[in-house]
């Protein structure tokens, strides 16, 4: 009988360590703290438009001239929509004639080709040419 009570003994010993552990295993449990990094993904940058067409037209007697300065143009990275003579007024130097709205595409055209920028309304760029581009 008394190898019975050490027994119990010993499994009430154990199991009275277990209870004081387990809480404190709690606290420390509830003490550790989880920290989540999120990093907010920007949405992707707008690209910019395409540039509009250009239209490059001959304003000159030079023959051919503005189907040769329509490919250099083209090589720039502007899209040449047509080519041939502007007969409106005779002009004294290289024109880019913009639509509202075409500024900055016209500026940028003007300063690859060496020409002054006007603002008139109809297309959205217009290249006319009274000389061979720079």
């Amino acid at each position: 009988m008394a190898m019975i009570l050490i027994a119990v003994a010993v499994l009430l010993a154990l199991w009275g360590l277990f209870q004081m552990r387990t809480p404190q295993e709690e606290v420390v449990a509830q003490e550790t703290t989880t920290t989540t990094t999120t990093t907010a993904v920007a949405p992707p940058a707008e690209t910019p438009p395409p540039p509009p067409g250009v239209k490059v037209l001959n304003n000159s007697t030079i023959q051919g001239l503005a189907a040769s300065a329509g490919e250099r143009v083209s090589g720039m990275g502007w899209e040449v929509t047509e080519t041939g003579n502007y007969s409106d007024e005779i002009l004294a130097q290289n024109t880019v004639f913009f639509a509202p709205g075409n500024e900055e595409a016209a500026q940028r055209l003007a300063e690859q080709t060496g020409s002054v920028t006007v603002p008139r309304e109809g297309d959205p760029l217009v290249l006319v040419l009274v000389q061979d581009l720079p």
